[in-house]
């Protein structure tokens, strides 16, 4: 997990669905907060 944190290396679909997974939601629900904490991120000067 660190090392995608950190951008190390990229994240597959294959991993996504594995932690989506292991936390119990779908892979959609974290694509969409990814989604938002990006457009949230862009939007702060």
């Amino acid at each position: 997990m660190g090392r995608i944190e950190r951008s190390d290396v990229a994240m597959s679909v294959g991993t996504l669905w594995q932690i989506a997974d292991a936390l119990g939601d779908p892979a959609s629900t974290l694509l969409q907060e990814a989604e938002q904490l990006a457009a949230k991120a862009d939007s702060q000067p």
